[in-house]
């Protein structure tokens, strides 16, 4: 028998720590990254770079969702397993964006495309200001910090490793968002390797600074972890359908 365990307690439950102060190296570091890589036909981002941003578009859940058919149907994985990958990735899922969004509206911090237009009024003598930057990719309307689709990828890793006994799960997926210049598929050669790539494409698109892609990522790590020690676990270790 399985037991249904806890839910997050509350949306603050994994509010992530603030992020770098505007004076800082670090956020000047970060500035200047996504300033050259994230910007509109960057001459710094490579072929494959521009790819990873569109590819890793789609959306997490309808992505995961596939390659979680995937996955079930290549390494026969019996129903009752099945059943519960699905039920935590799709719990994993709505508790990370309840939690991520506390984040965002908490720290309410100026996306890239905000911040190097009007880097002369951050404070940071580190940052130049460009009133007509453009990012790769139309940005959306909230807060940057911390970035919910990386956050949705990792948490999506860790309950697939969970479900399979494995991180190292190699697989080809298609995307939904692939541009038509380039392949049409990506390999990888475990679900973390996608996952970090993932958080990259939110660099490479010029939608988030690095620090919010590290924090979105921790973020999903940490509360994918909660999820899998407090929901649907065996009472009994010998019926427990997560591992191999």
């Amino acid at each position: 028998m399985i037991d249904p365990g806890k839910p997050v307690r509350s949306a603050d439950q994994f509010r992530t720590p603030p992020p770098p102060a505007l004076g800082s190296e670090a956020y000047a570091r970060d500035v200047d990254e996504v300033a050259s890589l994230g910007t509109r036909d960057s001459e710094e981002r490579t072929p494959d770079q521009t790819h990873i941003a569109y590819w890793w578009a789609e959306f997490c859940e309808s992505w995961c969702s596939r390659l979680a058919r995937n996955l079930v149907e290549e390494h026969d994985l019996d129903p009752r397993r099945t059943a519960r990958l699905f039920a935590l990735f799709h719990v994993d899922n709505f508790d990370g964006y309840a939690t991520n969004f506390e984040s965002k509206y908490h720290y309410a911090f100026w996306r890239p495309v905000t911040a190097i237009r009007a880097a002369d009024d951050d404070r940071n003598d580190a940052t130049v200001a460009n009133p007509v930057w453009q990012p790769e990719m139309r940005t959306p309307p909230f807060p940057d910090y911390p970035s919910a689709h990386v956050q949705a990828c990792h948490g999506a890793a860790e309950i697939f490793a969970d479900a399979f006994g494995t991180a190292d799960l190699a697989f080809t997926m298609d995307s939904r968002t692939a541009p038509e210049e380039g392949p049409a598929t990506r390999s990888y050669e475990s679900i973390q390797d996608a996952a970090r790539e993932c958080g990259l494409s939110r660099l490479y698109n010029g939608f988030h600074f690095r620090f919010a892609i590290d924090a979105g990522a921790a973020q999903g790590r940490e509360r994918a972890e909660y999820v899998l020690d407090t929901i649907l676990r065996p009472r009994d270790p010998e019926d427990y359908a997560g591992q191999e």
